[in-house]
């Protein structure tokens, strides 16, 4: 089954792969499946999760009802693209198929798994009230925006104060990222400090080199 990320802007990308995947006809046809449930998350996609993310991320729009209602549609999201990944025959999946949708190939598909060494690049997309957005590159593939095969990335964060060396900051576990998008929470008694990120790619106990850090004012 696909292995959705933890957090809104990593299933808003898994989505926006995973929706249009489906609904190719040259990938129904291979799999040997009917068009509904594909047609159904399109339809669904398109009612509920695009306008709630859309206000879930204007802080204009977004209320106590936008958040709780997001949550809602990721599960109605993942629900309906689980049934339609069952609906796959085993022998049916590629590698691409793996790939798309977030599907953990079989022992006997896989290759050799190992951690990236080298480290990921990261820079800030968003900075907004109570919240900071990264992007996660991989530096070995800059046209693409795929994690490195059978990799995630964990995510190191520290709010302090400014001006704070590498070396010199005790730096904690800010989450694990399964897509290029991670987004960073804050709360009101982190505003005006500065927040520090970097990223390490992983693979079961085997992990890369750390990037070199980045660093914020908490707004």
């Amino acid at each position: 089954m696909p292995d959705f990320s933890d957090d809104l802007a990593g299933k808003n990308t898994q989505y926006e792969h995973i929706v249009p995947y489906v609904n190719v006809i040259a990938n129904q046809s291979r799999w040997g499946i009917a068009s509904t449930k594909p047609t159904d998350l399109q339809t669904y996609f398109d009612d509920n999760w695009v306008p709630a993310w859309h206000d879930h991320e204007d802080d204009t729009l977004r209320t106590t009802e936008t958040n709780t209602n997001i949550w809602i549609f990721a599960s109605g999201m993942e629900s309906r693209i689980r049934e339609i990944c069952r609906d796959i025959p085993a022998n049916k999946y590629s590698v691409a198929d793996f790939i798309e949708l977030y599907v953990a190939p079989p022992v006997d598909h896989r290759s050799p798994i190992h951690a990236q060494t080298d480290a990921p690049d990261i820079k800030w997309t968003k900075f907004a009230h109570l919240e900071n957005d990264i992007d996660i590159q991989n530096p070995l593939t800059p046209a693409s925006k795929k994690m490195p095969y059978g990799n995630k990335a964990i995510i190191l964060v520290y709010r302090g104060a400014a001006g704070l060396l590498d070396a010199d900051i005790p730096w904690q576990f800010g989450g694990i990222a399964k897509t290029h998008k991670f987004r960073i929470m804050h709360t009101i008694a982190d505003v005006d400090k500065t927040l520090y990120v970097k990223a390490v790619y992983f693979h079961l106990d085997e992990k890369g080199n750390v990037c070199v850090m980045i660093k914020t004012p908490i707004i």
